[in-house]
């Protein structure tokens, strides 16, 4: 169950065929470092259309040290008839594969326009990548790279650390906000895959743990223009490479970035033309690369307008497989939102 750290929960099921109402208690237990979540009772009916149902008792475990196992038992009651049955269970610690990623972002001449939602390309830049910064898992380790007709390393390979103020998350934040993004020259999108690949080699080196693995994932809103090329500067890489073009096809260097990252189990995003109902795509790309970096799945993508005063409710379906969901509201108003996450059926809530 889990990664290091993580509080894991995982149920009981009893599958019942039933013409009444049912409760099945908790009455001892768990035993070792299981907890009940609390109500620990399920209560079931027979379906609309079949007599079989499902009760489940939620178990809550938090992992400790790779490697670790721990081992208990539940005892549960079934009220109407008395009957109990004591059930084992088990958990076992293992660590999260962690992720090296290197941030290789544009600030040729060109990220100062106008990007078509009345914001500039360097601030959607901003915007897009600060979700990703704060999205990432801690443990994983991020390098920030710059380029335009030259590439600099701005930030090492840093353990992100916890959400939201780890250190390497603000160390991250704190250059995509200032001036070192700022618009510059012209555009050698290959340098700066060369100043990411280094980065990447660099910080495996100096990990006391190695990833598991690394990733690149760069933005660019042109065609290349400036030496070294993409195709030269990728000989040799080896990282899950992502490549995000801001803008339409035309104006960016669309075959030579396929080229790189489908040679590198990665994809090419492109935004295409940006407007105000699209404004929030960039960073909705960033997140689904960052989905991609953790060979993480997204169940559910939607959009539209939530007029003031009105409710929308979006169902999604996640099972018992699934160690853990983030959900992610991309709003202009986040304050003007109460977004919660409720159980759309009890037999599939988690606590």
């Amino acid at each position: 169950m889990g990664g290091v750290g993580q509080t894991t929960f995982r149920a009981v099921v009893f599958e019942v065929q039933t013409c009444r109402r049912l409760t099945f208690r908790v009455v001892s237990g768990p035993s070792g470092a299981f907890t009940a979540v609390p109500p620990a009772q399920a209560q079931v009916l027979a379906g609309p259309y079949t007599p079989a149902n499902y009760a489940r008792l939620w178990i809550s475990y938090t992992s400790t040290t790779a490697g670790d196992t721990a081992s208990g038992s539940v005892t549960v009651r079934l009220e109407q008839t008395g009957q109990t049955w004591t059930i084992p269970i088990s958990a076992a610690t293992v660590a999260r594969p962690r992720t090296e990623v290197v941030l290789v972002l544009d600030r040729s001449g060109s990220m100062k326009e106008e990007a078509g939602d009345g914001t500039t390309k360097v601030q959607k830049l901003r915007e897009a990548a600060g979700v990703f910064i704060q999205s990432m898992l801690p443990g994983d380790g991020l390098s920030v790279v710059r380029f335009d007709s030259t590439a600099q390393r701005l930030t090492d390979v840093t353990d992100v650390g916890p959400a939201p103020s780890g250190s390497g998350r603000t160390a991250a934040l704190n250059q995509i906000d200032s001036p070192a993004l700022d618009p510059g020259a012209n555009t050698s999108i290959g340098a700066g895959v060369q100043a990411g690949r280094t980065a990447l080699v660099d910080g495996q080196a100096a990990a006391s743990t190695p990833y598991g693995t690394q990733a690149m994932v760069i933005l660019t809103d042109g065609m290349e223009n400036t030496a070294p090329t993409i195709a030269t500067a990728s000989a040799g890489l080896s990282a899950n490479t992502f490549a995000i073009g801001l803008g339409l096809p035309h104006n960016i260097s669309v075959a030579a970035l396929q080229a790189l990252t489908q040679g590198n189990k990665g994809y090419l995003l492109v935004t295409g033309a940006l407007d105000e109902s699209q404004r929030h795509r960039l960073a909705k790309y960033f997140l689904q690369v960052l989905a991609g970096v953790n060979n993480a799945g997204i169940v559910l993508d939607p959009h539209g307008e939530l007029p003031l005063g009105r409710e929308h409710r979006i169902p999604f379906t996640v099972s018992e497989a699934d160690i853990g969901l983030d959900a992610f509201l991309l709003t202009s108003y986040p304050y003007a939102v109460d977004f919660r996450l409720v159980p759309h059926q009890a037999t599939f809530a988690l606590p």
